[in-house]
C-alpha cells in the first residue's frame, strides 16, 4: 500500500477502524473515534455532526479529484455514494449494526485505490504529537475555573482551548489543514483583543495559552506541505507566524 497522504487515505483509514466495532449507538461510535469526550449528548452529538459534515466534505473532495484523472467514474462514484451513506449525519440516533455491513471489501479496495492514484498532500502527525498538545490543554482548561483572571479574558481563552479541541478532532478527517486554519484564526482572535492579552501577559494562563498555540504551529508545520507559490496557503501561514511572534512575546 502506497504511503500517500490524502482524502482517501483518510476515509479509508476512519472506516477501517469504525468497521468492527461492536453494536452501539452510531453518535457514540463517531464520538470514539474522533475523540470527543463531551458528556452531554446534546453537544457531543453537535460536534459528531460537524465532524460527519466535514467527512462528507472529504469525500466529495475524493470525487473532485478523482474526476480529474483519467480513470471512470464509473468505478469509483458509486462506492463514494455509499461511504456518504453510512456517514451521513442522521444515522446519528440509529445502531452501529446497521450500518457496519456495508463498508464492504470492495469500498475499501476502490478507497485503497483512490489514495494511491492520487498525490500526497502531507506527513502524518503522530498520536504523540497530538497527545503533547492535549497535555498542555488539560491543566490550563482546569485552572481556569479557579483563576484570577478577568472574566472577559477567560472566556477568550477557553474559546481558544475549544477551536483547538475541534482541530484535533478534526484532523483524522480533514488532515493538518485543520490545525493550520486553527492557528490562522487565533491571529486574528490575538489581534482583534491584543490589549487584553497585554493586560495579562504576565499569567501563567497567558504563557501556557501562548505555548499551546507554539506546539501546534510546530506539529502543523511539521505535518503540511506548504507551496509558497500558492496564494492561499502562503497567507494562512505568513498569519501563523505573525501570530506565533506575538505568543512567543508572551511566553519570554
Amino acid at each position: 500500500m502506497s504511503n500517500n497522504i490524502n482524502a482517501a487515505y483518510r476515509v479509508r483509514e476512519l472506516l477501517i477502524q469504525v468497521r468492527g466495532q461492536p453494536n452501539k449507538n452510531v453518535g457514540e461510535i463517531w464520538a470514539d473515534l474522533f475523540k470527543i469526550s463531551e458528556t452531554n449528548q446534546n453537544k457531543r452529538n453537535f460536534e459528531v455532526s460537524r465532524c460527519l459534515n466535514q467527512l462528507h466534505e472529504e469525500i466529495e473532495l475524493i470525487r473532485e479529484q478523482m474526476l480529474e484523472t483519467k480513470y471512470s467514474d464509473s468505478l469509483y462514484s458509486p462506492l463514494l455514494d455509499k461511504v456518504n451513506s453510512i456517514v451521513a449525519i442522521q444515522n446519528i440516533p440509529g445502531t452501529w449494526d446497521s450500518y457496519k455491513t456495508q463498508i464492504t471489501p470492495d469500498l475499501i479496495l476502490c478507497l485503497g485505490f483512490c489514495l494511491e492514484i492520487l498525490d500526497s498532500e502531507e506527513d502524518k502527525i503522530s498520536d504523540k504529537q497530538i497527545k503533547e498538545i492535549l497535555d498542555l490543554l488539560k491543566p490550563l482548561e482546569d485552572s481556569l475555573g479557579e483563576s484570577n483572571l478577568p472574566t472577559y479574558t477567560a472566556k477568550i481563552i477557553r474559546k481558544h482551548i475549544e477551536k483547538i479541541k475541534e482541530a484535533i478532532h478534526s484532523y483524522p478527517i480533514v488532515g493538518a489543514k485543520a490545525l493550520n486554519e486553527v492557528v490562522q484564526s487565533a491571529y486574528g482572535e490575538v489581534v482583534d483583543n491584543l490589549a487584553v492579552f497585554e493586560e495579562s501577559k504576565e499569567t501563567e494562563e497567558i504563557k501556557t495559552i501562548s505555548k499551546v498555540w507554539k506546539k501546534v504551529k510546530e506539529v502543523s508545520d511539521a505535518a503540511s506541505r506548504v507551496e509558497k507559490g500558492v496564494s492561499s496557503a502562503y497567507k494562512i501561514a505568513e498569519k501563523a507566524n505573525k501570530a506565533l511572534e506575538i505568543f512567543q512575546g508572551f511566553i519570554e
